[in-house]
């Protein structure tokens, strides 16, 4: 849905509850590559949550082999994402580290979430 998440500085949002992932609107005009790399980041979540058994369950890492980059560490210490539990960072983590490789993001994705 290209709708403002939930929390409030997120550019977007996974609720496996609802089974529904909102991206904030203002993403679509910031271009296509920020489009992308936040539906990849989404999707991403989507997959944590197939791998922990289904998509209205809660998401679990599904690999966290390499160490995290400067770069994604320096986004998890600003808001939102600042003072969450090192779990919650660790989902986080591992989806900026891949929401730019478009082929593992499909591949998790029929792995995990398509019969």
């Amino acid at each position: 849905m290209l709708l403002e998440p939930d929390q409030t500085t997120a550019q977007g949002e996974w609720n496996y509850r609802r089974r529904e992932s909102r991206i904030h609107p203002l993403v679509l005009k910031a271009g296509l590559k920020a489009f992308s790399q936040t539906l990849h980041h989404e999707v991403l979540h989507v997959t944590q949550s197939c791998s922990g058994g289904g998509v209205t369950r809660p998401p679990e890492v599904i690999s966290f082999d390499s160490p995290p980059s400067h770069r994604v560490n320096a986004i998890l210490r600003r808001p939102p994402y600042a003072g969450l539990s090192q779990g919650v960072l660790d989902l986080e983590r591992e989806a900026f580290e891949q929401q730019d490789q478009s082929a593992l993001v499909r591949e998790l994705l029929k792995q995990f979430c398509l019969p």
